[in-house]
Protein backbone atom coordinates (compact mmCIF):
# COMPACT_ATOMS: atom_id res chain seq x y z
CA UNK A 1 0.00 0.00 0.00
CA UNK A 2 1.24 3.48 -0.93
CA UNK A 3 2.47 5.44 2.12
CA UNK A 4 0.59 8.60 1.17
CA UNK A 5 -2.64 6.59 0.87
CA UNK A 6 -2.05 5.42 4.45
CA UNK A 7 -1.55 9.04 5.51
CA UNK A 8 -4.81 10.13 3.84
CA UNK A 9 -6.63 7.21 5.47
CA UNK A 10 -5.22 8.23 8.88
CA UNK A 11 -6.28 11.87 8.30
CA UNK A 12 -9.80 10.73 7.48
CA UNK A 13 -10.01 8.44 10.50
CA UNK A 14 -8.52 11.04 12.87
CA UNK A 15 -11.04 13.63 11.66
CA UNK A 16 -13.96 11.17 11.64
CA UNK A 17 -14.71 11.85 7.97
CA UNK A 18 -17.89 9.98 6.95
CA UNK A 19 -16.76 7.58 4.22
CA UNK A 20 -18.56 5.64 1.51
CA UNK A 21 -18.13 1.90 1.01
CA UNK A 22 -15.03 0.79 -0.93
CA UNK A 23 -15.03 0.96 -4.74
CA UNK A 24 -16.17 -2.23 -6.41
CA UNK A 25 -13.94 -3.51 -9.20
CA UNK A 26 -16.95 -3.65 -11.56
CA UNK A 27 -17.55 0.10 -11.09
CA UNK A 28 -13.86 0.83 -11.72
CA UNK A 29 -13.92 -1.27 -14.90
CA UNK A 30 -17.16 0.31 -16.12
CA UNK A 31 -15.77 3.84 -15.61
CA UNK A 32 -12.58 2.95 -17.51
CA UNK A 33 -14.52 1.33 -20.34
CA UNK A 34 -17.09 4.12 -20.64
CA UNK A 35 -14.54 6.96 -20.68
CA UNK A 36 -11.55 5.22 -22.28
CA UNK A 37 -9.24 6.08 -19.38
CA UNK A 38 -7.68 4.30 -16.44
CA UNK A 39 -7.98 5.63 -12.93
CA UNK A 40 -4.52 6.48 -11.53
CA UNK A 41 -3.13 3.61 -9.43
CA UNK A 42 -2.84 5.72 -6.27
CA UNK A 43 -6.44 6.90 -6.66
CA UNK A 44 -7.59 3.29 -7.07
CA UNK A 45 -5.77 2.34 -3.84
CA UNK A 46 -7.61 5.12 -2.04
CA UNK A 47 -10.97 4.25 -3.60
CA UNK A 48 -10.60 0.63 -2.57
CA UNK A 49 -10.56 1.88 1.00
CA UNK A 50 -13.48 4.28 0.52
CA UNK A 51 -15.25 5.33 -2.68
CA UNK A 52 -15.31 8.97 -1.66
CA UNK A 53 -16.62 10.73 1.40
CA UNK A 54 -20.25 11.31 2.26
CA UNK A 55 -19.74 14.91 3.36
CA UNK A 56 -17.26 17.78 3.13
CA UNK A 57 -17.39 18.15 6.90
CA UNK A 58 -15.37 18.24 9.06
CA UNK A 59 -12.42 18.58 6.62
CA UNK A 60 -13.93 20.95 4.00
CA UNK A 61 -12.85 18.64 1.16
CA UNK A 62 -15.22 16.02 -0.25
CA UNK A 63 -13.78 13.23 -2.33
CA UNK A 64 -16.47 12.26 -4.83
CA UNK A 65 -17.62 8.71 -5.45
CA UNK A 66 -16.56 7.51 -8.91
CA UNK A 67 -20.17 7.70 -10.18
CA UNK A 68 -20.07 11.45 -9.44
CA UNK A 69 -16.90 12.21 -11.45
CA UNK A 70 -17.48 14.55 -14.36
CA UNK A 71 -15.38 16.07 -17.11
CA UNK A 72 -15.21 19.88 -16.83
CA UNK A 73 -13.82 20.10 -20.37
CA UNK A 74 -17.29 19.28 -21.67
CA UNK A 75 -18.76 22.13 -19.63
CA UNK A 76 -16.10 24.85 -20.02
CA UNK A 77 -13.36 25.30 -22.55
CA UNK A 78 -9.96 25.32 -20.94
CA UNK A 79 -6.85 24.59 -22.99
CA UNK A 80 -5.09 23.09 -19.97
CA UNK A 81 -7.68 20.35 -19.56
CA UNK A 82 -8.15 17.34 -21.78
CA UNK A 83 -11.30 15.28 -22.22
CA UNK A 84 -9.66 12.80 -19.83
CA UNK A 85 -9.65 15.25 -16.90
CA UNK A 86 -12.33 14.43 -14.34
CA UNK A 87 -13.39 16.32 -11.23
CA UNK A 88 -12.88 13.99 -8.26
CA UNK A 89 -12.88 16.39 -5.30
CA UNK A 90 -14.77 19.50 -4.26
CA UNK A 91 -13.97 22.12 -1.66
CA UNK A 92 -16.59 23.64 0.67
CA UNK A 93 -19.67 22.50 -1.23
CA UNK A 94 -18.43 23.56 -4.66
CA UNK A 95 -16.50 26.70 -3.93
CA UNK A 96 -14.16 25.05 -6.45
CA UNK A 97 -13.06 21.57 -7.46
CA UNK A 98 -10.04 19.49 -8.41
CA UNK A 99 -9.68 17.54 -11.64
CA UNK A 100 -7.22 14.74 -12.33
CA UNK A 101 -6.06 14.29 -15.92
CA UNK A 102 -6.03 10.57 -16.62
CA UNK A 103 -4.48 10.94 -20.07
CA UNK A 104 -1.11 12.65 -19.62
CA UNK A 105 1.28 9.71 -19.90
CA UNK A 106 0.18 8.16 -16.64
CA UNK A 107 1.42 11.13 -14.59
CA UNK A 108 -2.14 12.13 -13.58
CA UNK A 109 -1.61 15.86 -12.93
CA UNK A 110 -4.22 17.57 -10.76
CA UNK A 111 -5.78 20.95 -11.54
CA UNK A 112 -7.84 23.36 -9.47
CA UNK A 113 -11.00 24.17 -11.47
CA UNK A 114 -14.13 26.27 -11.10
CA UNK A 115 -12.70 29.47 -9.64
CA UNK A 116 -13.89 32.94 -10.63
CA UNK A 117 -10.94 33.16 -13.03
CA UNK A 118 -12.41 30.33 -15.09
CA UNK A 119 -9.05 28.83 -16.00
CA UNK A 120 -7.60 25.64 -14.55
CA UNK A 121 -4.59 26.00 -12.26
CA UNK A 122 -2.01 23.21 -12.04
CA UNK A 123 -1.78 22.12 -8.39
CA UNK A 124 0.36 18.97 -8.64
CA UNK A 125 2.23 17.20 -11.43
CA UNK A 126 1.09 13.77 -10.18
CA UNK A 127 -1.83 12.41 -8.20
CA UNK A 128 0.60 11.15 -5.57
CA UNK A 129 2.02 14.67 -5.17
CA UNK A 130 -1.54 16.01 -4.83
CA UNK A 131 -2.27 13.62 -1.96
CA UNK A 132 0.95 14.70 -0.22
CA UNK A 133 -0.25 18.33 -0.45
CA UNK A 134 -3.69 17.29 0.83
CA UNK A 135 -2.29 15.46 3.85
CA UNK A 136 -0.38 18.54 5.06
CA UNK A 137 -3.05 21.06 3.90
CA UNK A 138 -0.47 22.83 1.74
CA UNK A 139 -1.22 26.37 0.52
CA UNK A 140 -0.86 25.18 -3.09
CA UNK A 141 -4.27 23.48 -2.73
CA UNK A 142 -5.98 26.85 -2.63
CA UNK A 143 -6.40 29.41 -5.41
CA UNK A 144 -4.01 32.32 -5.35
CA UNK A 145 -5.69 35.71 -4.76
CA UNK A 146 -5.37 36.42 -8.48
CA UNK A 147 -7.13 33.17 -9.41
CA UNK A 148 -9.83 33.56 -6.77
CA UNK A 149 -10.66 37.15 -7.77
CA UNK A 150 -11.28 36.36 -11.39
CA UNK A 151 -8.48 38.64 -12.60
CA UNK A 152 -6.39 37.13 -15.39
CA UNK A 153 -3.44 35.15 -14.12
CA UNK A 154 0.11 36.24 -14.95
Amino acid sequence: MNTVVEQVWKKWKDNKVPLNAPLERSVEEAFSFLHGVELPATLVQLLRRANGSASSFPCEFRFLAVREYFCPYAKIFDPLLTTAAFVFLDYMDWSWGYAVDMCVGGAAPVYLVGTACGTAQLVAHTFNEFLELYVCDDARLYPSPTWASGRPHP
